[in-house]
């Protein structure tokens, strides 16, 4: 957390690993035992403000839901942690580190992948091995489904100076995503 809060607050180039210590109470040599770099630790504290969301447990049925009701469910979650005052500081972060650390945005990216596209990614296809989705690649159906949701929304809180998209917006947008996933756009005949 304090790792996490140091290069929020401060940006990569900025952030001091001896105040993330003196911050978490313990010595810059322990962090060092521990990550290898400050990219490292970067890495380690991004990737734990992503894993601590826990965003995979919305994806069970066991409750009776619906397919389209978890779906909703998982994007709302995914949608609250970017929306969230940390998920538009750390979005910043990345998009004006990344030209000098590149490396950054591929850490960012791999966060992303791991804790919301990879679950979203084996859930889909469980329901396709269960024959109740037609789809060839899940992956690519999971990373299109959360870019729907997010991109946008995203990109207009944290750079563009609009306002936060309201709770009511944002289930508008997930009914949306998810009604065409699960319908497509074409017309019954």
């Amino acid at each position: 957390m304090a790792a996490a809060n140091e290069f929020l607050r401060r940006g990569f180039v900025h952030a001091n690993v001896g105040a993330i210590a003196e911050a978490a109470g313990i010595s810059k040599k322990t962090i060092y035992v521990h990550f290898e770099s400050k990219h490292a630790l970067f890495v380690a504290a991004a990737h734990d403000g992503l894993i601590k969301a826990k965003l995979s447990q919305a994806l069970s049925v066991a409750d009776g839901r619906t397919l389209e009701s978890v779906l909703r469910r998982f994007l709302r979650d995914v949608l609250d942690l970017a929306l969230s005052p940390r998920g538009r500081a750390a979005y910043r972060l990345v998009m004006g580190e990344a030209p000098n650390f590149p490396v950054l945005l591929q850490a960012y990216r791999s966060s992303i992948e791991e804790t919301i596209i990879q679950p979203l990614s084996h859930w889909l296809e469980r329901q396709r091995a269960l024959g109740v989705l037609d789809i060839d690649d899940a992956r690519t159906c999971a990373s299109m489904l959360v870019h729907m949701v997010m991109s946008e929304p995203l990109r207009d809180a944290a750079l563009g100076g609009l306002p936060v998209l309201r709770p009511a917006a944002r289930t508008a947008l997930i009914r949306q995503v998810v009604g065409l996933f699960f319908h497509g756009a074409a017309t019954q005949r």
